[in-house]
């Protein structure tokens, strides 16, 4: 199986259960968009770090800071989310894992 695999599954729930049945193109566009504009302000940001201080190390700290917030962020998030899923029915729904249908979510 390849990677594009593994990430597109959960991708492709969240489109229907989130954001409406047809605005997935919209959704990605958003997603895609925000990606580039945090890129770029991550490029400027090591920039102006270099330029400052005359090395990149803060810029990687920074970098390392911002990631570690994001991991503790995902961890809550995901204990947030217990008893929500839901039943499915839109576009690119998948019939879910053996835990999900045990558990009586589709």
């Amino acid at each position: 199986m390849s990677r594009v695999k593994r990430t597109d599954r959960p991708i492709r729930h969240l489109r229907p259960v989130r954001c409406g049945r047809w605005s997935g193109t919209i959704v990605f566009g958003w997603v895609f968009a925000s990606h580039q504009i945090g890129a770029a302000a991550a490029a400027f940001g090591a920039g102006v770090v270099r330029d400052v201080f005359g090395t990149y190390t803060y810029a990687w700290w920074g970098g390392a800071t911002l990631c570690g917030i994001a991991a503790v962020l995902s961890i809550l998030v995901a204990g947030h989310r217990g008893g929500t899923r839901s039943s499915g029915g839109g576009i690119g729904d998948d019939a879910g894992t053996a835990t999900d249908a045990a558990a009586g979510a589709h």
